[in-house]
């Protein structure tokens, strides 16, 4: 499961069309290596005097540069013990306004800009030398996609035919076929029942799965082995239906206000108009469907979708279904015995292999099942028909021609943004080539070992908390211990990464099917690959990495995660993954005081591992399966501390919005053990850089630069709306609760800052877990 740190960078395929990126010139971000001294030292450092520290001013130019940048973002006038936040992040706020299209902006924008400048110059320059040679027919592949995306007169020129096509494949689209679709689909199929499983099959090979939602998972009970899961379709959410409905699906403001729902429609009616217009033998007006008969069409798919998204049980935590897995472990026989459609024939013509009655599946919600087995039926095979082939269709158009892309990106100019279009396309569909490409360009190799040092300390320090847990009995702490210990810290990138023949021999299969010239096929191959591949795995169970200490059920990291901004636990791999993208020098410097890279990095490194004791990761043991290796007592005080942290963080609230302490309660555990953590590992261990900031920041102490630099990390300027919808939808409380839930709970920041008994930021009651 990926636990997303900074969720509101992450941008879907689709709100990749909507999003402006924002041409910025940023400065290089290339880290380089801190070299950390492992050396424990005397206990009682954790006991701090601030006014003996007399650690040495700084003055390289990394440290100058962080002095301003602190400097310019403290508001003075703010008490640091009534608000640390505003005291931390105040003038920064006032200094980034929002950009236009945007309703929130923050450090972690900037850095995945930086990234996107750097990736793009290079594929932008078709002479290039190749970073790798052993790699160079790869390599090509990658800037083919690139360029045949930005050619936008050859996309004109392949215009929409690969669209038509699969729209024949599936059954035909009423909205597109007109009044003759009916007698094309019987003369098709041989048959007046419009045979939607046929359209869906053909569609879960592209990679799009509407109606229902079937992938591969691992096997919570033995993460060697690979099971299929079964439910509502898991990319809903990424239609375009659902995108234009809803202004807070997406990170790009409606500026002109206009009703998201008229807008959906209007994008309809002129991108099908679009398609029809050029399609072969369209010009037969006696068939074309007029305006009204269009939008009497557009009406009843989206209908079907809010109908679909009624159907779906309300969504559980994690932990509830990790605490009632076996009860979600249907067999076939059961589930047909609830439904009224052939899921034996689906499942056997996307996997290519029999399934039999007995094989057990994980249905996390059976209900949607049984409600979407009744809708199916009362709906009318034309709309059925209209709702696969449209999103179908509109997902694929933006792959098309200059003309389609103007009508989704609306008021911008196409050919603007497309090469910043383009570069996400590249990054959405080759994930691991772009992140390989920017590790041989950009990324210093020693990085790894130092921040696996880093790591080391943290998972020191965390062992030393476990063991002098008061409420936790020996045989559980031994258990804590056993699954730190065997945690795996990925930093960087895949160890597979360094492996050019595995590389080649799975990622020219995968991208043998793309050609500069015919974009719009290139992205349908590698779509089909890579569902291929996935689907392999199940039938498969699990690839073996050769020379590789990568978890085996992990053949590559989560799609886009190495040049992601970004960082991730996983309970089924007991694994931290900390990608390239986040080691940034906006958060990770040589030079910089330990003091700050703890801070920062360290508390991301230290919230990851944290996740794998919060509600939902210590129901897993050290091998990632399920199983209770807590006794009862134990687990009864955790249930209680938890409930702690529920109650603090349901009285935060912005703008009259209360934050949902239950909603939020994983992320406040790791961001409160992960504070915790990187103290501890900063104060117990000898570092090489004990320093102050030079200038006006010199008067800040070490430990005070190490809550700064926390809190600096989550400057954020958002919007009233953004703020609702974050506190609404996300397992995250708002950048600022992050860090005022965390400090108020944590003794040291209140001592480091003099903060007197009971100021908001020293609080009589304090919540702790780890």
């Amino acid at each position: 499961m990926k636990l997303q740190l900074f969720e509101n960078i992450i941008m879907n395929k689709y709100s990749i069309v909507y999003t402006i990126i924002l041409s910025l010139t940023i400065s290089t971000a290339i880290s380089v290596p801190v070299d950390i001294k492992t050396e424990i030292v005397d206990e009682s450092l954790l006991t701090n005097d601030n006014n003996n520290d007399s650690s040495t001013i700084c003055l390289t130019n990394e440290c100058m540069s962080f002095s301003e940048k602190f400097l310019s973002s403290i508001d003075p006038e703010v008490d640091p013990c009534d608000n640390f936040y505003q005291f931390a992040c105040g003038r920064w706020i006032l200094e980034h306004p929002i950009p236009k299209y945007r309703d929130l902006w923050d450090q972690f924008q900037l850095f995945a800009l930086s990234i996107q400048n750097h990736l793009k110059k290079h594929l932008e320059s078709k002479t290039t030398v190749k970073p790798n040679s052993n790699l160079t027919i790869i390599y090509d592949k990658l800037y083919e996609f690139y360029h045949g995306c930005i050619d936008t007169k050859q996309r004109n020129k392949n215009g929409y035919d690969p669209i038509y096509q699969i729209i024949t494949e599936i059954g035909g689209w009423p909205m597109l076929d007109g009044h003759h679709w009916k007698q094309q689909q019987q003369n098709q199929f041989h048959s007046n029942r419009y045979r939607w499983e046929h359209a869906y099959i053909i569609l879960a090979q592209l990679d799009q799965e509407y109606l229902i939602g079937i992938e591969p998972i691992i096997d919570f009970r033995n993460t060697s082995k690979i099971i299929i899961k079964l439910g509502p379709p898991y990319k809903t959410s990424e239609n375009i239906i659902n995108l234009m409905k809803s202004e807070s699906s997406s990170s790009i403001k409606n500026v002109d206000g206009d009703d998201p729902l008229d807008q959906s429609k209007q994008l309809y009616m002129k991108m099908l108009k679009e398609l029809r217009q050029n399609r072969p033998n369209s010009n037969e007006s006696d068939n074309q469907l007029n305006d009204d008969e269009l939008l009497a069409d557009i009406g009843a798919l989206i209908d079907l979708q809010f109908k679909l998204q009624d159907s779906a049980s309300p969504r559980h935590s994690m932990s509830y279904y990790q605490n009632h897995y076996e009860k979600h472990l249907i067999n076939i026989s059961t589930i047909k015995a609830n439904i009224n459609f052939d899921i034996s024939s689906i499942l056997e013509g996307i996997f290519g292999r029999n399934f039999t009655d007995d094989e057990l599946l994980f249905v996390p919600d059976i209900e949607y099942l049984k409600r979407l087995s009744p809708l199916l039926l009362e709906t009318p095979d034309r709309v059925l028909a209209n709702y696969l082939a449209a999103n179908m269709a509109f997902q694929l158009s933006r792959h098309t021609t200059i003309k389609m892309v103007e009508l989704l990106v609306s008021k911008l100019d196409a050919i603007e943004v497309l090469p910043n279009i383009c570069y996400m396309e590249t990054s959405n569909y080759m994930p691991e080539l772009l992140g390989k490409l920017y590790i041989d360009l950009y990324f210093d190799q020693n990085i790894r070992e130092n921040i696996r040092s880093m790591a080391q300390m943290l998972r020191d320090s965390f062992r030393q908390l476990l063991k002098e847990s008061e409420w936790m009995d020996a045989s559980t702490i031994d258990e804590a211990v056993k699954k730190l210990d065997s945690m795996a810290m990925n930093i960087g990138y895949p160890d597979w990464y360094n492996n050019d023949t595995f590389i080649m021999e799975k990622y020219l299969f995968m991208y043998e099917g793309i050609n500069s010239t015919n974009y719009i096929q290139s992205v349908i191959n590698v779509s089909r690959k890579r569902q291929y591949l996935s689907h392999e795995l199940l039938n498969n169970e699990i690839i073996t990495i050769p020379n590789s200490s990568d978890h085996p059920a992990m053949l590559s990291w989560p799609r886009r995660q190495i040049i992601d901004v970004n960082a991730f636990y996983y309970f089924t791999t007991n694994g931290v993954y900390l990608p390239a993208g986040i080691i940034q020098d906006g958060i990770y410097l040589a030079d910089l005081p330990d003091a700050i890279t703890f801070g920062s990095i360290g508390m991301i490194l230290g919230h990851e591992m944290t996740h794998a004791f919060d509600n939902s990761g210590q129901l897993y043991d050290e091998h990632g399966e399920l199983r209770n290796w807590w006794t009862n007592n134990t687990r009864k005080l955790f249930a209680e501390k938890a409930d702690c942290f529920v109650d603090q963080y349901s009285n935060f609230s912005i703008n009259s919005a209360k934050v949902n302490g239950v909603q939020t309660l994983a992320e406040n555990i790791a961001d409160n053990g992960g504070l915790r953590e990187a103290y501890r590992a900063f104060k117990t261990f000898k570092h090489e850089n004990n320093l102050r900031l030079p200038g006006a920041m010199s008067k800040y102490t070490q430990d005070q630069l190490f809550f700064i630099s926390f809190a600096h990390m989550w400057c954020t300027n958002m919007d009233q709306n953004a703020a609702i919808n974050l506190i609404n939808t996300s397992v995250h409380s708002p950048p600022s609760v992050r860090v005022q839930g965390s400090l108020a709970n944590f003794e040291q920041f209140a001592h480091t800052f003099n903060c007197s008994s009971n100021t908001t930021m020293n609080p009589e009651r304090k919540c702790v877990l780890w």
